[in-house]
């Protein structure tokens, strides 16, 4: 058991959170309650450390997802003139920045896309089969 200092209030010390190995001095609930206020009262300054920081966290998953560090997404960006590689859809017009496309047996990348043609790819299986079927469907053959 131990007792909360911001609800007056003793509890199990599964209720309290650990920094550095041991408990905390306030539960996980008044924990909670006291982020929720920081972040209510602090909008401006969590924004600004976002974006700050927006380039570290887009770098780190990049390299644990596909292998890749931001200056090689950035580098593919410029070699492929800032647009998606199947429908030539500049990144600025979209209103997110151009995925990551992968082959998923491989896991190699292949180049960078927007989100239609990656889901497009998705959604028909990256099976070349599908895609050749569905482009003799457009073409009027099937």
């Amino acid at each position: 058991m131990k007792h909360c200092k911001t609800c007056n209030t003793t509890k199990p010390l599964s209720d309290f959170g650990l920094l550095r190995g041991k408990p905390r001095h306030i539960c996980k609930e008044c924990r909670k309650q006291e982020s929720k206020d920081w972040y209510e009262k602090n909008k401006d300054r969590k924004k600004a450390l976002s974006q700050k920081y927006k380039h570290i966290k887009k770098d780190k998953d990049l390299q644990s997802t596909y292998g890749i560090n931001l200056a090689t997404y950035n580098q593919m960006l410029v070699e492929q003139g800032r647009r998606c590689k199947i429908c030539q859809a500049p990144q600025g017009d979209l209103k997110r920045s151009l995925c990551v496309d992968h082959d998923h047996n491989t896991g190699k990348v292949r180049g960078l896309l927007c989100d239609n043609c990656n889901r497009s790819l998705g959604l028909l299986k990256d099976n070349v089969n599908i895609l050749e079927r569905a482009v003799s469907y457009l073409q009027g053959k099937l």
